[in-house]
């Protein structure tokens, strides 16, 4: 457990991240590392989804917005970015 919030973590603090209310998404460049966010998120128990958008390119998404916030405690982001996924509902 603590392995997967510090993958999720790191992902979201360095990678390139598309801004979107309705999902969590990170752009990864292999597949390796999108395996591990995969795997990551299976450890905190929501739904990952890894998509391959061009060769180098691979996006991670959670588009349940409760999973997102699961992901976002997990890292320890805080009150302001669950407020900020759970404005949608």
């Amino acid at each position: 457990m603590p392995l997967a919030r510090t993958v999720w973590r790191t992902s979201l603090l360095v990678s390139s991240s598309d801004r979107r209310r309705t999902q969590l998404r990170v752009r990864v460049p292999d597949a390796l590392l999108s395996d591990v966010l995969v795997r990551a998120g299976r450890l905190l128990d929501v739904d990952v989804r890894h998509h391959r958008a061009r060769q180098h390119v691979h996006v991670v998404t959670v588009d349940d917005p409760r999973d997102a916030v699961t992901v976002l405690r997990a890292v320890g982001a805080g009150p302001r970015a669950e407020a900020w996924v759970q404005a949608i509902d």
